[in-house]
C-alpha cells in the first residue's frame, strides 16, 4: 500500500459464530466485565471523548491465552474502556486484512479517559505483552512490544458532504475540526503532543523507498500489487550482472494472516517455495528462487512471465455478452486455455500436489499463449501431516471453512467453477447454485448453448446435490466437445428456457421476501428515537424505495401490500423526527420519500388527508443548490411532477418551475452543468450521464418545457443535447460512447453513467415532444451501445442489468420497436436465471457494495423486481423508477 491515508471506518467482514462464538464473552465475564457484541467486536464500557489517544494491542491467534492471562485482567482492574475481536476466527480475519488493511493488528483497542491514563496503561501493557507477537499496526506509533498508539476519533463529529457521504471529524489543538485521517506511516495530527516517553520513531512497514538490493541481488523496479500484509514487486535479479533476469518478488510481512498454529504469511511463502521446488520442470510452473528475509519481511522470487490473468482475459473477451455472441476465435482460444489448465493440474497431481486455490486470478496466460498456474501458498502435498492453510478465493476455492483433509477432487471442483466463469463471464457465486436440472437450465440460458456436453457436466457436478464428481478425463472430453461445436459457422436462434410461469413464480417469491424485509426494517425503525439515518429511509436503499416498488406490485395486483404496513411506512417517512443527513433530493433525500408515499396513496395502500398533502408540499419544496437527478434539482423536479399527477393535486407540481429556473440559471454556456462545491471527487466535474449529468437534467427540462410551455427550459434542454452530441465518440464496433465526465474519459454503459442513461434522457424528451424534436441518430446510437445479449455480475438499477432493461422498456414504449422489447426480455431471462430459490438473498449482491443495500431500489432486490414488474405488467408500471 503506498504511503497515504485511509479515511473512515471499514465495516468488518462477516465472521463465523457458533459454539465457540461465546468463548471470549464468557472469559471476559469471568474477569468481572460485561461485554456487548457490536459487529465483529466485544465492547466493554462506553467511551465518551470525541477524540483522544487510543492504544492498540497486536497479537495472533496463538497469543489469545496470554491476552486473557495478562492484558485483559490489567484492563479490567483499571476499569478501562476497550474492545476486542469477538472470537478466534475474527482475529484470523482481522490479521489477514479482511476487515480493511488499516485494521491489521488491532486485536484490542483501549480508550483511555485522558493522556495520564493513556501513559500509565501503555507502560503496563508493554510489560504485559512481552513475548506476545503480532503484526505491526501501520497507522500507529509503536510504543514497545505489542503496544501501539494513535490519536484519533472515538465518538467523532460526523460531517456529510452534498452526496451524503460521511467524514469523521476531530478537533485539532486549536479546536478546529479536521478529518480523522489514518496516514501510513504514522503521523501525529498537527498541534497534538505525543505524551508517551517510550514512543519509537515512526517507520513505514518494510517499504522499499531506497532502491537498494534485496537479498544482495534483487533490484526492485516497481510494485505490481500493493498491500500492507505483503506486496507483489517486480525486480531484476542481478546475480549475474551480464545476464540480468526479470522476476517477481512476493512479499510477506511478519505475523500477518497468522493461523491457529502461528503460521503467518512468511510461513506460507516458505511453503510455496517448497511446493514449487517439488514441481520444478513441469510445464506451466514458473521456477522459483530461494526464499529469504530482509528486516524480518519474507520474500519469494519467482520467474517473471509477461502476460495477464485468465480473469482479465475473460473480462476482455466474454464479459458483457453471452458465450454464443463471443467471436469464434476467442471461444476456441479460451477453451484451449481451459484444457491446458486441466493438464497443468493433472501434472501437479501426478507429483502429489493439490493446488487448493484454482481461480481465474491465479491462472496466468503468458504472452506465449501458454497457461501458468500461480499462487501455490495453499497447496497441499498428498500424504503430508502438515495441516492445510486457509483462505482461498471466494466463489472458487474458499478454504476458510473446510474441515476435512484436502483431496484432488477439490481442484477439479474449483476448475469446474473456473469453466463456469469462462463460459458466462460471471461470478460463480451468482451462477452455481441449485439442483442439477436448475443449474443446467441456468447455464444454458446464460451461455445460449443448448445440448452442450460441458454444460451438462458442470450442472451434474457443481450443483448443490451433485450426481457425480469431476475428474480430468471428463473435463477434457467435455471441453473438446464444446470446442468442436463452437466451430460451427451458423448459430441458430434459441428460445428462452424460462417460461412466463417461471417468471411469475420468481416475481411472487421475490416480492414475498421483499415484503418480509420491509416489515423487518419498519420494526427496527420503530425503536429509534432522536434521529433517523437517511440511508434507512431514502429511495436509494431505504424503506422509501421498497415502499415505491411494493406499491407498484400492489397496483399491478401481483402482490398485496397490507394497508397497516403501508400506513406504518408513511408514518415513519412523514414524521418530524430529524433525518441525518437531511438532503432534498430524489434518490437521496426527502423528495424521494415524498414520491414513495404518493405512490402508496395512489395504489390505495395509504390514506390521504390534508396533513399528508401539506407534508408532501413541504418535502417537494426543498432547497435548490445542486443540479443533478439523484441529489438535486432535476430529480426534485421529476418528483414534483410525479406527485402532482399521482395524487391529482396540481399545486404539488409548483416546485418543478423553481427547479427549472434554477437549472436554466446554472447551466454553462456550452450546455452542461458543473457540479458545485460540496462533494469531493465530483465537484467541478461536468458529467454526461443520467444520474449526475446532462442527460438526466435534459430529460427533466424537456419534459417540463412540454408540459408548461416554458421557452427558457426548452432552450436549455436543447443546449444540453447539443453538448452531449459534441461529446459523443465512436467506440469499438462503431458504437457511440460518451466519457463519464471531464476527468474520467473512459466510457461506461449503465443507467447512472454511460450510453443507456443518456438514451433515457432523450427518451424522456421524445415521449412528450416526439422523436422529431431530438437528435434521433444519437438516441439510437446510445441504445445500441450495449451488446444485444448483455451479461453482468451487477444486476441492479444504478449500474446493472435492471437499469439497462428499464431503458429498453422505455425505448419500446416511445419508439414502439420490438427489438428493444426483445432486449429487455433477454435481460429478464438472465435475472430470472440468476434468481436464488430457497435463499435469504434472492440475487447475488456485488461484493463491493454495502450489504445494507442488498434489498434496496437502486442497487438491490427492489430495483430488480421493479424491472420484472414493468416487463410483465407494462400497463400498471409505466416508467423507470422514480420518474413518474
Amino acid at each position: 500500500m503506498p504511503a497515504g491515508a485511509t479515511r473512515g471506518r471499514v465495516r468488518p467482514a462477516r465472521v463465523r459464530t457458533g459454539a465457540a462464538g461465546d468463548e471470549f464473552a464468557t472469559r471476559l465475564r469471568a474477569l468481572g466485565v460485561t461485554p456487548q457484541r457490536v459487529d465483529a467486536w466485544l465492547m466493554v464500557g462506553k467511551p465518551t471523548h470525541v477524540a483522544a489517544w487510543k492504544l492498540h494491542v497486536s497479537a495472533t491467534l496463538t497469543g489469545v491465552d496470554l491476552l486473557f492471562e495478562r492484558v485483559l485482567p490489567c484492563l479490567a482492574r483499571h476499569g478501562a474502556h476497550f474492545k476486542i475481536a469477538a472470537e478466534r476466527d475474527a482475529i484470523v480475519q482481522l490479521n489477514a486484512g479482511n476487515f480493511g488493511e488499516a485494521q491489521i493488528g488491532k486485536v484490542i483497542t483501549v480508550y483511555p479517559r485522558n493522556d495520564t491514563e493513556a501513559v500509565a496503561l501503555a507502560r503496563e501493557l508493554i510489560e504485559h505483552t512481552r513475548g506476545i507477537a503480532g503484526p505491526s499496526v501501520a497507522t500507529d506509533l509503536h510504543l514497545g512490544e505489542a503496544v501501539y498508539a494513535r490519536y484519533g476519533s472515538v465518538r467523532p463529529r460526523i460531517m456529510h458532504d452534498r452526496f451524503g457521504d460521511p467524514t469523521e471529524l476531530i478537533p485539532d489543538s486549536s479546536g478546529n475540526w479536521m478529518p480523522d485521517l489514518r496516514p501510513v506511516p504514522f503521523s501525529c495530527p498537527q498541534g497534538i503532543a505525543i505524551p508517551f516517553p517510550t514512543a519509537a520513531p515512526a517507520q513505514a512497514p518494510a517499504r522499499l523507498n531506497a532502491r537498494g538490493l534485496l537479498g544482495g541481488r534483487y533490484f526492485v523496479t516497481d510494485v505490481l500489487r500493493p498491500g500492507l500484509p505483503g506486496s507483489v514487486l517486480r525486480a531484476i535479479d542481478l546475480r549475474d550482472v551480464r545476464r540480468p533476469a526479470a522476476c517477481v518478488l512476493k512479499q510477506a510481512r511478519p505475523y500477518c494472516s497468522a493461523d491457529e498454529l502461528g503460521r503467518d504469511r512468511r510461513a506460507r511463502l516458505r511453503h510455496e517455495g517448497a511446493v514449487l521446488a517439488r514441481l520444478r520442470g513441469l510445464a506451466g510452473i514458473a521456477p522459483a528462487g530461494e526464499y529469504f528475509e530482509h528486516e524480518d519481511t519474507g520474500y519469494l522470487p519467482i520467474a517473471y512471465v509477461p502476460g495477464q490473468t485468465l480473469a482479465e482475459l475473460v473480462y476482455e473477451l466474454v464479459a458483457g455478452r453471452s458465450w454464443r455472441c463471443v467471436r469464434a476465435p476467442a471461444r476456441r482460444r479460451l477453451l484451449r486455455h481451459a484444457a491446458q489448465l486441466v493438464r497443468r493440474l493433472r501434472s501437479a497431481h501426478a507429483r502429489g500436489v493439490i493446488h487448493r486455490d484454482v481461480a481465474p486470478g491465479n491462472v496466468w496466460i503468458g504472452d506465449d499463449d501458454h497457461v501458468y498456474l500461480l499462487d501455490w501458498e495453499c497447496a497441499h502435498v498428498v500424504g503430508s501431516r502438515i495441516p492445510a492453510f486457509r483462505f482461498g478465493t471466494p466463489g472458487f476455492s474458499d478454504l476458510s471453512r473446510a474441515q476435512r483433509a484436502p483431496e484432488r477432487r477439490d481442484d477439479w471442483q474449483a476448475c469446474g467453477r473456473v469453466l463456469a466463469f469462462i463460459l458466462t463471464g460471471l461470478d460463480p457465486a451468482a451462477v452455481v447454485h441449485g439442483r442439477p436440472r436448475e443449474l443446467a437450465t441456468r447455464l444454458a440460458e446464460l451461455t445460449q448453448l443448448r445440448d452442450a456436453r460441458l454444460i451438462e457436466l458442470l450442472a451434474r457436478t457443481l450443483a448443490d446435490e451433485p450426481s457425480c464428481e469431476l475428474d480430468a478425463a471428463m473435463l477434457l472430453d467435455a471441453i473438446a466437445s464444446t470446442a468442436h461445436r463452437s466451430t460451427a459457422r451458423r448459430q441458430h436462434s434459441t428460445a428462452p428456457l424460462f417460461t412466463t410461469a417461471v417468471h411469475e413464480s420468481v416475481l411472487a417469491e421475490g416480492l414475498e421476501r421483499l415484503t418480509a424485509g420491509f416489515r423487518f426494517r419498519l420494526d427496527r425503525l420503530r425503536v429509534r428515537r432522536a434521529t433517523h439515518e437517511a440511508a434507512m429511509l431514502d429511495a436509494h436503499a431505504g424503506i422509501a424505495g421498497l415502499l415505491y416498488v411494493l406499491a407498484a406490485a400492489h397496483s399491478a395486483r401481483v402482490a398485496h401490500l397490507d394497508a397497516t404496513l403501508g400506513e406504518r411506512a408513511a408514518l415513519v417517512l412523514t414524521a418530524r423526527t430529524p433525518v441525518t443527513p437531511d438532503l432534498p433530493g430524489l434518490v437521496h433525500g426527502c423528495a424521494g420519500r415524498a414520491l414513495a408515499v404518493a405512490a402508496a396513496v395512489q395504489a390505495g395502500c395509504v390514506s390521504a388527508n390534508d396533513a399528508l398533502r401539506t407534508y408532501l408540499a413541504g418535502a417537494l419544496a426543498g432547497r435548490l443548490d445542486w443540479p443533478d437527478f439523484t441529489h438535486g434539482a432535476a430529480g426534485q423536479g421529476f418528483a414534483a411532477l410525479a406527485c402532482a399527477r399521482r395524487l391529482g393535486v396540481p399545486r404539488l407540481g409548483a416546485g418543478a418551475a423553481a427547479c427549472a429556473t434554477y437549472l436554466v440559471r446554472t447551466q454553462n454556456p456550452e450546455g452542461a452543468w458543473t457540479l458545485p462545491e460540496g462533494a469531493p471527487g465530483a465537484s467541478g466535474e461536468r458529467y454526461t450521464g443520467f444520474a449526475h449529468g446532462a442527460a438526466g437534467i435534459m430529460g427533466f427540462l424537456g419534459s417540463y418545457a412540454a408540459l408548461s410551455g416554458d421557452a427558457a427550459a426548452d432552450a436549455a434542454w436543447r443546449r444540453a443535447e447539443a453538448w452531449l452530441v459534441r461529446r459523443a465518440r465512436r467506440g469499438r464496433a462503431g458504437r457511440w460512447q460518451w466519457p463519464r465526465s471531464d476527468s474520467h474519459p473512459a466510457p461506461s454503459n449503465w443507467w447512472c453513467h454511460g450510453a443507456p442513461g443518456i438514451a433515457l434522457g432523450w427518451l424522456r424528451v421524445a415521449q412528450v415532444q416526439g422523436t422529431a424534436a431530438i437528435a434521433e441518430e444519437y438516441l439510437r446510437g446510445a441504445l445500441g451501445a450495449c451488446p444485444p445479449k448483455l451479461r453482468s455480475d451487477s444486476l441492479g438499477q444504478c449500474h446493472g442489468l435492471a437499469g439497462v432493461g428499464e431503458v429498453y422498456l422505455e425505448a419500446y414504449r416511445v419508439l414502439r420497436e420490438g427489438c428493444w422489447r426483445d432486449r429487455a426480455g433477454d435481460i429478464a431471462n438472465v435475472l430470472v436465471a440468476l434468481f436464488h430459490r430457497r435463499s435469504r438473498q434472492p440475487w447475488q449482491h456485488p461484493p463491493g457494495e454495502p450489504a445494507a443495500d442488498a434489498d434496496g431500489l437502486m442497487l438491490g432486490t427492489a430495483g430488480i423486481l421493479h424491472f420484472l414488474l414493468r416487463h410483465h405488467h407494462p400497463a400498471a408500471v409505466t416508467s423507470a423508477p422514480l420518474l413518474a
